[in-house]
């Protein structure tokens, strides 16, 4: 009878524990396609001759990536998803984290009140062990599951603007067009060479006139 309550004992610590590590340990999402529906591809890339015409004059030529993820309409409300998906995957992990610990408690309480044989104390904590390795399955799935949307739409974050980007080039004649970053490698550039806002406005445009999926 004792043996039991120490099982159920530590079986209830372990909840414990399991309730701040998931709580604490969802990773920070950064974006997300709507659960159901397929990543949209690429749609082929037109750039507007204003774009070509007002471009720099140069070889060379950088975009301001913060600024550009900033306003892509597309990122902004992908990773808007995401985080929402998250905040989801996390209250719903954290219902079911406290539903076990509620169950744990009961039991714990139930045993020590003498309201349960010594097999029955073995069953249910049996099943209270299952209930938490099930809860961890379902953390490690849906947390995998984010994780595959999250490489996916970075994927075609990635593809979208580097195939606009490689039309856009040849359109103008660039050899080359950096990504800049506060912090990043390239420490200076002429505003002169600065294309971000032609870049935002034409895969806003693109965006747009794909619907907006």
């Amino acid at each position: 009878m004792k043996y039991v309550s120490l099982i159920l004992n530590a079986v209830l610590a372990v909840a414990v524990a399991v309730l701040y590590y998931l709580h604490f340990s969802t990773p920070a999402p950064v974006a997300a396609v709507p659960e159901g529906k397929p990543v949209t591809q690429p749609a082929p890339v037109v750039i507007d001759p204003k774009a070509v015409a007002q471009a720099p004059k140069s070889k060379v030529m950088f975009v301001n990536s913060d600024s550009l993820l900033e306003n892509y309409d597309f990122y902004t409300k992908k990773k808007a998803e995401l985080e929402a998906k998250g905040r989801r995957i996390e209250k719903d992990i954290a219902s079911r984290t406290q539903t076990l610990q509620y169950d744990m408690e009961s039991a714990q309480r139930k045993a020590q009140a003498g309201g349960m044989t010594e097999q029955q104390m073995q069953e249910v904590a049996m099943r209270l062990r299952q209930k938490e390795e099930n809860l961890y399955a379902y953390k490690d799935e849906q947390l995998q599951k984010l994780a595959k949307e999250e490489q996916d739409l970075t994927k075609l974050l990635n593809d979208n603007i580097t195939n606009y980007l490689e039309e856009y080039s040849k359109q103008t004649g660039a050899d080359y067009v950096f990504g800049y970053s506060k912090g990043g490698g390239l420490l200076y550039a002429t505003p002169q060479l600065d294309i971000t806002k032609s870049v935002v406005e034409g895969l806003n445009e693109r965006y747009k006139a794909q619907g907006k999926k």
